[in-house]
C-alpha cells in the first residue's frame, strides 16, 4: 500500500474533521451519488453459486457473504478501474472497503478492511485501529472466543490515549508476535485459511462543527459513533484479478472507546 496511504493512518488521532466526515451518509450530497443498480449490488455479494453453498451458514445471525475488488489508487474515488468498465461503482471506495458493522462497502469512518494488491489491510479510517491473525485452516463454525489466536485478541485491551493508540497503530503496521500467531494491520489475502479481525472504531470526541459550504451546526451526536468488532472469516473465492469473495461471522460486538488527549 501507498506511503501516503498508510500515513493517513499515522496521522488519524489529530481529531481533524476531514473527508471521513462527509463520508457519513446522513451529511453527502446526493447529487454525488447515485443508488447501486440491482446489478452493481449482485456484484459485490457474491455469486449465486456461493450463496447458494453457504446458505445454511448464513442462515444463522451475525454472519454474511460480500466481495471485494482491488482498490487501485490512492485517491477513494467513485470508480474501480478504466480496464473494468463493468465494475465502475458510484461509491467511495469502488467497492474496495467494507464496513462489518453496518454491512457496506461505501467507504467511511465505519470501513473495517480495505483490498489492494491482493492484501487486506485494516485501520483504514479515521480514527480507527486493527489487527489481523490467521488460524490456519479452521472450519468458521467452530472458531469462538476462546479459539487459539482469537483468544489473544479478544484480550487485547485498546489504548485510549493519543500517544499510546498512536504508538499501537504503529506497532501493528509494523506487525508482531504473541505465543504461535502474527498480528498486524496487513496480511495476505489467501484462500484456504480462516482470518480473525479486531477492528475498533473510535468514538469521537464532542465538537461542534460547522458542515462545509452550509450553515448548519452539528454535534457528535450526528455522526458515525464507531465500535468494537472481533470478526472471523475466510477467503472463499479469489479470482485472477484480485477480488476475493469473503463469508465471515461476527464474535464479539463491544461499545466503542473513546481517545483522550493526554495530559499535559
Amino acid at each position: 500500500m501507498s506511503r501516503a496511504f498508510r500515513l493517513q493512518t499515522l496521522l488519524f488521532f489529530s481529531f481533524s474533521l476531514t473527508v471521513y466526515l462527509n463520508a457519513s451518509g446522513q451529511f453527502s450530497r446526493p447529487s454525488q451519488r447515485k443508488p447501486l443498480t440491482a446489478e452493481q449490488k449482485k456484484l459485490l455479494a457474491g455469486s449465486a453459486e456461493d450463496q447458494a453453498k453457504y446458505a445454511n451458514f448464513l442462515k444463522q445471525s451475525d454472519t454474511g457473504m460480500f466481495r471485494l475488488l482491488p482498490r487501485v489508487d490512492y485517491e477513494t474515488s467513485l470508480t474501480v478501474s478504466a480496464q473494468t468498465p463493468e465494475r465502475s461503482l458510484p461509491i467511495r471506495g469502488g467497492g474496495a472497503y467494507y464496513s462489518f458493522g453496518r454491512k457496506m462497502h461505501d467507504f467511511g469512518p465505519w470501513s473495517d478492511i480495505c483490498l489492494q494488491d491482493k492484501i487486506l489491510f485494516t485501520q483504514v479510517a479515521n480514527p480507527t485501529m486493527g489487527l489481523f491473525t490467521a488460524i490456519g485452516d479452521v472450519p468458521l463454525e467452530s472458531v469462538t472466543l476462546q479459539t487459539p489466536g482469537v483468544d489473544f485478541l479478544n484480550r487485547m485491551t485498546i489504548p485510549t490515549l493519543v500517544t499510546e493508540a498512536s504508538a499501537q497503530v504503529k506497532r501493528n503496521d509494523e506487525g508482531f508476535q504473541e505465543g504461535e500467531f502474527s498480528y498486524r494491520s496487513g496480511i495476505r489475502a489467501l484462500p484456504g485459511l480462516t482470518y480473525v479481525l479486531r477492528s475498533v472504531g473510535y468514538k469521537r470526541p464532542d465538537f461542534l462543527r460547522v458542515i462545509p459550504g452550509t450553515s448548519i451546526t452539528i454535534s457528535s451526536a450526528n455522526v458515525y459513533q464507531g465500535a468494537d468488532l472481533l470478526i472471523a472469516f475466510r477467503i472463499i473465492r479469489q479470482e485472477e484479478d484480485g477480488a476475493v469473495t469473503i463469508l465471515w461471522k461476527r464474535l464479539k460486538k463491544s461499545s466503542a472507546p473513546q481517545l483522550k488527549r493526554d495530559k499535559k
